[in-house]
Formats: structure tokens, sequence, C-alpha cells
């Protein structure tokens, strides 16, 4: 009994993070970004209660900033989330993704694209993005409405979604094809107004930093400073 309530929540889950870490890296890569410089200490750090966080981030002409961050605290907890910011001057959403296996093997995740949604928006994003979780779902994934904090600045384009043990995979494979959906349409985007882009761009980060918990968590186990700087990285603030 104690074997199983301390195994890998992300083997209970079927969820192999290292795989998906890797595979959204090479699509980054794929689609012209390049690892940007960050402070070393970002980018791997150990905490307290043996939580370990890694972090890369990406540029490119089309998007300003993207960053991965995976958290591991095992045998208990593990996590992969992703913010992708585009160009400014560009008809596209803010990409945010947070998938977390807990002990019990239980998958929950919200993957969504928030900010500037132009005349485009449906062909480029909307129907892509939601068929990719239409399709999580018909793989027996539990998907409800993203928070109604988050629903004030969503596109429309995001779930939140809750998998079984042993059906994490699905979710996970969600992930990747959702942020190789989001790049399709950010290489289509069309050029708009720098102000009106970065003035939603900004109302959807400001919503998401406010609300979610993700500095809060990273604050218990790294320290104010350390979360501060985290953030500033992943929010472009």
């Amino acid at each position: 009994m104690l074997t199983a309530i301390l195994s890998q929540p992300s083997r209970r889950a079927r969820v192999d993070f290292a795989k998906a870490f890797a595979e959204i890296d090479g699509l980054f890569y794929a689609r012209g970004l390049h690892a940007a410089k960050i402070d070393s200490s970002l980018a791997v750090a150990r905490g307290r209660l043996g939580v370990a966080m890694a972090v890369k981030a990406f540029e490119g002409d089309r998007v300003s900033r993207a960053v991965v961050t995976h958290v591991s605290a095992a045998p208990l907890f593990a996590s992969l989330s992703i913010v992708a910011h585009p160009k400014s001057n560009l008809d596209a959403p803010v990409l945010v993704a947070d998938v977390r296996v807990i002990p019990s093997g239980v998958t929950h995740a919200f993957i969504d694209a928030c900010g500037h949604v132009g005349d485009d928006f449906d062909a480029l994003f909307r129907k892509p993005l939601s068929q990719t979780l239409d399709a999580a779902v018909a793989s027996a994934v539990r998907r409800r409405r993203v928070p109604d904090w988050l629903d004030r600045v969503s596109s429309g384009a995001g779930a939140r979604l809750s998998a079984a043990p042993g059906r994490g995979h699905v979710i996970a494979y969600a992930l990747v094809r959702y942020v190789e959906r989001w790049l399709d349409g950010v290489e289509r985007a069309k050029e708009v107004g720098d102000a009106e882009s970065a003035r939603a761009a900004k109302a959807a980060c400001d919503t998401i930093r406010a609300n979610g918990r993700a500095a809060t968590m990273v604050a218990r186990a790294f320290g104010r400073d350390f979360s501060a700087r985290w953030s500033s990285l992943v929010w472009n603030a």
C-alpha cells in the first residue's frame, strides 16, 4: 500500500514530462525560435522540500518569448507549464498552459489562448485549438470551462481537462498538439496596431498573474525573490 501511495505520480498517470518537454522544444526550434539567454539560477533550481525546477526560454521573429517550466517534487507532484507571447504587432493571442499530476496519478490541466482576438481568429486559432481539445475529450478526458477569472480574458478556445490515472498521456499529447496549432496560427497571423494587441496581451497576463497560483507556489519553494524573477521572465514584465 505504501509503495502504491508513494509511487511517482507521473508514472501512475502515464505522463512522460521529459518527452513532452523535448517535443515542445523541438517544435519551437523547427519553427525558427532559438533559446533565449536566462539567468543560470532560473534555468535549474532546487528549492525547499525537494522541489526542483527546470526552465527554458525561447524567442524568434514572430514570438517575443516562450517559457517552458517543469516542476517536480518526487514522489508527490510534477507539472509542465508553457507561456508564449507573440510579437505585439501580430493578431495573435498569448498561449497559456499548465499540466500537473497529483499523488493519486490524476492529471489536471488548463490550456488556453488569451488576449487579442481579431478577424482571422476563428480560422487561425479558435477552430484548430478547439478541435485539439475535442480530440482529447474523445479519448476519455473530462473537459470543463476555464475558471471564471480566466474566462474574462479567454479566447474561447481553451478548457480545463482532467484524466484518470493511466490516461494522463492523452492530455500531454493534447498539450503538444495545442502548442503546434498555436504556432501554425502565429506564423499566418496578420500584423495589427501595436497598441491594440499589446493592451489585450497585458490585460490577459495581468489577470492570470493576479489570479493564478503559480507564483505563490514558486515563492513557497524557492523564495519571493526567485519567484519575482521567474514571473518577470514568464510574463514579459
